[in-house]
This record gives structure tokens, sequence and C-alpha cells, in this order.
């Protein structure tokens, strides 16, 4: 079930209709992002008037930002990540990495994800932040999104310090992950969006990455 459904708690014709709503518009967004795309596209490709599609999203930064939420928590939802508590800190973190080229780089589905979320990164930097939708996906979607790994990586971490595996300190925890978080998706999303002819290419970059994030806190 969909996060969304919590949030608007509609009936299930309506949801359903607003499902619909978000799947073509993510399926049109993925492809070339969202400046391509208008609420009338959308509706035609929904099988709906723009009047109907109006009834739900009276704004595109509306859309954006709940087909944003809807797939990004749909896979984190699909894409687990857990610790293993018979590892050390140092390797609980290079557990939690590797997973991330397993979960989100080997399936074509994850590929047009991240591609998905590449585009919306570059949608959010240039966003008004006064805007009423993109206030609401910054203080109530994204923490939410973040979560499972960011709370893998910190718990990594931090069982690394305590386990003196890992070369930082507790007070460094919070900054590096964040610094994790972003450097490694941001990579992600560069190489989704590049579209990489020789396949081998993309799991270079990422190992790569992530063997100097390793190196660089292994103690």
């Amino acid at each position: 079930m969909s996060l969304l459904n919590d949030i608007y708690k509609e009936s299930p014709t309506k949801a359903k209709s607003r499902l619909n709503i978000i799947d073509n518009a993510y399926d049109l967004f993925s492809v070339d992002g969202f400046d391509s795309f208008s609420l009338t596209d959308i509706s035609q490709m929904s099988g709906i008037t723009i009047r109907n599609l109006y009834r739900y999203y009276s704004s595109k930064e509306g859309l954006i930002t709940d087909v944003a939420f809807h797939y990004i928590s749909t896979f984190n939802s699909i894409n687990p990540i857990t610790l293993d508590i018979t590892l050390t800190g140092y390797e609980q973190l290079r557990d939690v990495l590797q997973k991330q080229i397993e979960h989100k780089l080997l399936s074509v589905v994850n590929q047009t994800m991240i591609t998905f979320i590449a585009y919306f990164d570059i949608y959010m930097t240039k966003a008004n932040l006064e805007n009423k939708a993109i206030k609401n996906y910054i203080k109530v979607y994204a923490p939410l999104l973040k979560a499972n790994l960011l709370d893998s990586v910190k718990l990594a971490l931090t069982n690394g310090v305590k386990d003196n595996t890992l070369r930082l300190e507790m007070f460094e925890v919070n900054c590096y992950v964040g610094y994790i978080y972003h450097s490694l998706m941001s990579l992600m999303s560069r190489i989704a969006v590049k579209r990489y002819e020789i396949e081998i290419q993309k799991h270079d970059f990422i190992q790569k990455h992530i063997d100097i994030l390793l190196q660089h806190l292994k103690k």
C-alpha cells in the first residue's frame, strides 16, 4: 500500500485514480525529466480530462513531489537495508554500501528509478522553495524517504566508533552520514542519466567510490 494513502485518506476508488495519474506521470518523467511535459500531457496519458486531473493536482509541483514520494518510498520498502549484528562496524558499513550496488543498479527497474531520482534532484535545485508543495516535500516527505539508508549508515558508523574499527570520532558520525548518502546517490544519479553503454562501467565507478570511502574510514 502506498504511503500516500495514509496522507490523503481517500476512498479506494479515488486512491486508484490518483495512483493512475502518478504512474503515468512517472513513466513520462523518468524518460526526459519534468520540463518536457505538462499537466495536459499527463491527463491525456492517464485517460482523463484536464479538469478531472485538477481535482487531484492543481499544480505541477504537487504532482511531481507526490510522484517522487510514492515511487521512492515504494522502492525503499522493497529494497530494505539491514545490518548483520555479527559483523564489526567497518564490515557493517562495507556491507551496507555494497548493497547499494546490488539493490540500486542491477535491475532495469531500479536503473529507471535512479534516473528519475536524478531528474528530481535537478528539479529541486531550481524549485521555488516558497511553493507549498515543495515546502511539504522538504519538511514531510524527504525525512521519511531517507530514513532507511541513513539509519543503516549511521548505525554502522556508530558501531565502528565503538568497536574501534573506523577512523572517526562519535561527534563526526552525522557529518559522515550526510556525506556518504549524498555522494553515493549523486554518483548513482549521474551514471543513470549518462546511460553508459558498457554495463560494467556503472559498477566500476560506484565500486571505486565505495572503496575510497572505506579506505579513508578504515582504522
